[in-house]
């Protein structure tokens, strides 16, 4: 750890001064705890709502939500994840897009109509709506938050980060979330270099975070939902 190596580097010549190495320590220990609030902060910083360093631009989440065709969860790094999840749009206004969500239980998918009312992850940059809150239909208490950190040129392939309310210690995971256009027999139709990009950013985040990526969508995922 950094901070532990720097208070190990205190000049040798202040060992047996008195006061004076007393003075030095206790500076050393003040920018000990400084960096180590420092580096704990870039660390959570990443964890959630940051894709990494140099990433500064903001996505419209608003843009890829307004969508004729679903929104499928093509990996994940959700703990237990939910298989062949899914966002069909129903309409959406200036303030919030209302969605039906699905996932596959068995051989049947289980639907919730939700809300995601538009935010700001960054209030101070405040340039386009880069995340939602999300709330299960006419119910008051917030499920969760969704951040947009990535999307493809043609707003079909997106990275997005999830903070789940639900849960008692609000757990963070990423999902990287295709286009129904994009995804054919449970394969990514990648041909196209616009895609690239948003699969390198899962994949970043991924080994950045330590966490294990997960398949939802399957080659059945679409023909269990038509049977439904």
């Amino acid at each position: 750890m950094i901070w532990l190596t720097y208070i190990k580097k205190v000049p040798r010549e202040n060992r047996h001064h008195g006061a004076l190495h007393k003075e030095n320590m206790t500076q050393q220990l003040l920018l000990a705890a400084f960096f180590f609030a420092f580096f704990a902060t870039k660390v959570s910083s990443l964890d959630y709502g940051e894709v990494g360093p140099n990433d500064d631009k903001d996505y419209s989440i608003d843009q890829f939500l307004n969508q004729s065709k679903p929104i499928w969860v093509f990996n994940t790094t959700q703990p237990n994840p939910l298989l062949c999840k899914n966002d069909v749009n129903k309409y959406m206004t200036s303030a919030s897009t209302f969605f039906t969500r699905s996932h596959k239980t068995g051989q049947k998918y289980t639907e919730k109509n939700l809300e995601g009312r538009f935010g700001h992850h960054d209030e101070s940059k405040n340039t386009v709506y880069d995340m939602i809150t999300v709330y299960e239909a006419d119910k008051p208490d917030a499920l969760g938050e969704e951040v947009l950190e990535f999307l493809s040129d043609d707003k079909k392939c997106a990275v997005v980060s999830v903070m789940d309310y639900t849960e008692a210690e609000s757990p963070v995971w990423r999902e990287l979330r295709l286009e129904d256009s994009i995804v054919a027999n449970g394969q990514s139709n990648t041909d196209s270099h616009i895609y690239e990009k948003c699969f390198e950013k899962f994949d970043f985040l991924v080994r950045l975070t330590r966490k294990k990526s997960t398949k939802s969508y399957s080659e059945d995922c679409k023909t269990t939902q038509n049977a439904s």
